[in-house]
This record gives structure tokens, sequence and C-alpha cells, in this order.
């Protein structure tokens, strides 16, 4: 996406990569085999991501990994403040 006429991406906006898509790749293929969820400071360990990072990563899966009908399949707890307790869970 550009903006009209300059051939930029407009301000905002951040361009994915091949290795943002291989690292959400891994984590849903991650969480198929964690039904208790993955807590946000493994994934960040794992995935050698900030913290930054992953709040932009589950952005966008919560956006994008939605059934037929439009429901979510993937939740956090947003009311946990310490990245060590907060995890992604499939629903």
């Amino acid at each position: 996406m550009t903006s009209k006429g300059t051939g930029k991406a407009p301000k905002g906006y951040r361009k994915p990569s091949y290795g943002a898509a291989g690292r959400h790749a891994r984590i849903v293929y991650e969480l198929l085999d964690r039904p208790h969820g993955w807590s946000f400071e493994a994934i960040q360990n794992e995935l050698q991501i900030s913290e930054r990072t992953i709040f932009r990563y589950v952005a966008a899966l919560r956006e994008q990994l939605v059934d037929s009908e439009g429901r979510l399949r993937m939740l956090y707890p947003s009311s946990v403040r310490s990245p060590r307790r907060r995890t992604l869970r499939p629903l």
C-alpha cells in the first residue's frame, strides 16, 4: 500500500516481511500444541522479539484469525499486567 502519487508507504504503516510472516505462523502453529496457552515472555524468548513486537503480532493475529462468522480464534487475558503471566491462548 502506498500513498497516492509518492510511492511511499503512508505514515504509521509498517511493511511486513517474510521473517514476520514466519513468526506469525510459528505462534499459531505452537498454539496448536499448547492448549493452556503460551506466555508472552516465553514467546518473546523463543522468537527473540521485543514486548512491543509481540503486542503488534497479537493485534494482527486477533484481527486476521477469525472463523467464517467473524468470531475471534485467539484470546489473551488483557487484564494481566505482568508480562510473565500474560498468555496467548487458543479458543
